[in-house]
Parts: structure tokens; sequence; C-alpha cells
């Protein structure tokens, strides 16, 4: 289970989802997002879930796939189809025939996802020890008595193992790596805060409230949250943010506070504006 996938996936589901591919049986360019049901979603879930987390390899067979995604073959071959021509897993040849059923190898894919961080990497190498030993050079031995007096001096001021290992990273990470800035999150009122809280109890809330039609898993929960806040911070068009309309909102009293919640937790954010919404729940 790669972990750190799963992470990435519903940090950045709000980004991937603007995606555009090219459809394989039509030809015309689409926008995931926009793709009707949420099975595009299922599958690269069970990819990155299923991952493994030393070299993001994914060798599941397309029973397993179609069996942990609700699908058949041919919405799993459509899809990943699609994840390849996007770029978000890569072709890796086969697995050990060994681990393939009834000996068969399964196919294999690099997990690629946009800007996932550099897999860590084995520093430490074991030493050669295949040199004989009648070969090997021998200390001569040295008595205590003999030996000098004196202390080592060293040039300048120590260097702590922190910095010793600091140094060591620079040298391994890109110089690229090193420029990157930390994203500066947007500051809003208390009020706004208290009003993203309660969307997201309230989101969790609809969440349990299927779970007698459909399993809810935590890790289902926990992408269909990230998604939805990812949603409430990003601008589509020239309308600014959900949240942002939130504390305007509020600030100038266009709207309540439950007004506001229902607004994040139905959905509709991403294509309606907060006037519009309210204006609309008040004329119903």
């Amino acid at each position: 289970m790669a972990n750190h996938l799963n992470i990435h996936l519903a940090r950045n589901i709000a980004r991937l989802k603007q995606t555009k591919f090219v459809c394989p049986e039509t030809g015309k360019t689409h926008t995931l997002g926009a793709v009707n049901g949420s099975l595009w979603l299922q599958i690269i879930m069970v990819i990155c879930n299923t991952a493994a987390d030393q070299d993001r390899l994914y060798y599941a067979g397309w029973r397993y796939l179609t069996k942990e995604a609700g699908t058949n073959n041919t919405g799993a071959a459509y899809w990943v189809q699609v994840f390849e021509q996007v770029g978000w897993i890569t072709p890796n040849g086969t697995h050990a025939p060994d681990k393939g059923r009834r000996g068969k190898p399964y196919t294999c894919w690099l997990v690629t996802l946009p800007d996932l961080p550099p897999l860590l990497q084995q520093v430490w190498v074991a030493p050669d020890r295949s040199q004989p030993t009648a070969q090997r050079t021998q200390a001569p031995v040295v008595a205590i008595t003999d030996r000098p007096q004196s202390k080592t001096k060293r040039a300048g001021a120590p260097v702590s193992l922190t910095a010793q290992v600091g140094n060591i990273v620079h040298e391994l990470v890109p110089d690229s790596a090193h420029s990157l800035q930390p994203v500066l999150e947007p500051q809003y009122s208390a009020q706004t805060l208290q009003v993203l809280d309660n969307a997201e109890a309230c989101i969790r809330q609809q969440l349990a409230s299927q779970q007698g039609v459909q399993p809810i898993t935590e890790l289902r929960t926990t992408l269909v949250i990230e998604q939805a806040k990812g949603s409430w911070h990003a601008r589509y068009g020239n309308r600014s943010a959900p949240a942002q309309q939130v504390e305007a909102a509020l600030r100038q009293g266009i709207c309540t506070d439950s007004e506001a919640v229902q607004y994040l937790a139905s959905g509709v954010c991403t294509k309606t504006d907060l006037v519009q919404f309210v204006g609309g729940t008040a004329s119903n």
C-alpha cells in the first residue's frame, strides 16, 4: 500500500480532475471532471492504493482491478488507456511470471502522477568483501606506549551531524527542488473557518447516510472530503474561489452561516456563484 500516493491523490484531486484527455473511442477531447460518474477516480484510487510504497509499481491483475473498482474489463481497460495517455501511469514491462495467476506474468505499471516527490534513494552501499583475505592490507600494530602523545587539531569549527546530513541531502536533491516555495494558505476570518468546518461535518453526515446503499470506506471518505476542500479554494474562470465568496458574503451580510454551509456542501460551488445559489434557494 503506497500511502504517500493516496495522500498525493487526495490533496491534488481538484487540480487533477481538470486534466484533459482524448477519448480512445471517439477521438474527442474531454475533461475528467466533466465526465459523468466517478469510475475514473475509483480506478486510479485502486492503483494508487495497491502500488508498492518503495517503487510505486502496480502489478495487480485485471481481475483484482475490476473487482475493487466495481467495474468490468471494458471499463477498466478504457481508463487505464486514458491514464497512460495523460501520463498518470507508465507501462513498465511485466512482473515475474511466478507472481501471475497460473504462471502467467502480470502487466506492470509505474505510477507517475504529476508533481510526485522523488523516491528516497539508497545512500548506503555494502562494502565489497570479495577480495581474498591474503591480499588485504593490514595496518601495522602500534603499541600504546609508542603512540605519539599529540592531539589532532581541527581546522575551523566542528561540523554537526545535522549539518553533514543536510549537505548530503542538498547534493542528492536537484536544485529545482530547492527553489520551490511553500504555497501560503489564504487567511479567513474565524466565522468563515467555522463555516468550512461545518461544511466538512455536513459532508461526513451525507456519506454516513449512504452507508446502507454502498460501502463507504475511510479512504473514500478522505478522498471525497479532500476533493471538496480543493474545490472550495480553487478559482473557476473569472469567479473567485467559493471560500472567498463565503468570506465576502458573510462580511457584507448577504447570506447566513447555514446558507454558506449548504452552498459548500452541495457540490455546486464549482459551477454556481454564492449569490446565485442563495437567490435560487430563497426563491424556491
